[in-house]
């Protein structure tokens, strides 16, 4: 009996280069809008926090300068940004891969419209089920029937939180994140080692 992978992965310092991401799109923003490079700043402001956690409220953001979140989001999806360069090395084998062994779907936090214009750059994740909780990711699982073959990829250390019906893997060091001491789960230094820690599952 196979029993096909159920994956869920992070967005955001998983697959997508967030770093990269925030400094790229404010020169965007300066080259279409004549932005202020200063407002960059000021994004602490728009953080929303919620369950101990916080996220970037982007569209609070662009509406408190005048602009219309919409356009922006229309004009960044559109620009040079989803020529790849977001995605990390490896993540377009990673997801290809998965397809062929069972289903895919990209679990991240923070504000919907936001979540999902960073996906719409990725080429690699076109047509993945996308879902944006502002939520622990904990939560979201344990509101799911307990199956087998359940992993999640997060660069955050989140396998405490997660039902033990779930298989956690911490993607670390390629994404800047400091490898965790004393753990209990797997860690991956690029996706392709995400791939070879599935492979052995």
């Amino acid at each position: 009996f196979l029993c096909l992978m159920d994956i869920y992965l992070d967005v955001d310092r998983t697959l997508f280069n967030t770093a990269l991401f925030d400094e790229l799109q404010w020169s965007i923003l300066r080259r279409e809008y004549a932005v202020d490079t200063q407002e960059r700043a000021r994004q602490k402001r728009f953080f929303v926090h919620n369950d101990g956690m916080y996220y970037y409220d982007f569209s609070a953001h662009m509406k408190d300068i005048g602009l219309d979140p919409r356009e922006v989001y229309s004009a960044l999806s559109q620009s040079e940004l989803g020529d790849g360069r977001l995605e990390y090395k490896g993540v377009s084998e990673l997801i290809s891969w998965i397809r062929e062994r069972g289903t895919v779907r990209l679990l991240t936090y923070g504000a919907d419209d936001y979540q999902r214009l960073k996906v719409a750059l990725c080429p690699s994740l076109e047509n993945l089920e996308i879902i944006a909780t502002k939520r622990g990711k904990g939560h979201f699982f344990r509101k799911q029937p307990a199956q087998e073959g359940v992993w999640m990829v997060d660069d955050k250390p989140i396998g405490d939180e997660l039902p033990d019906s779930v298989n956690f893997i911490q993607a670390v060091e390629y994404n800047d994140i400091v490898p965790p001491q004393n753990i209990s789960w797997q860690l991956a230094r690029s996706p392709r080692e995400v791939q070879i820690l599935l492979a052995k599952m």
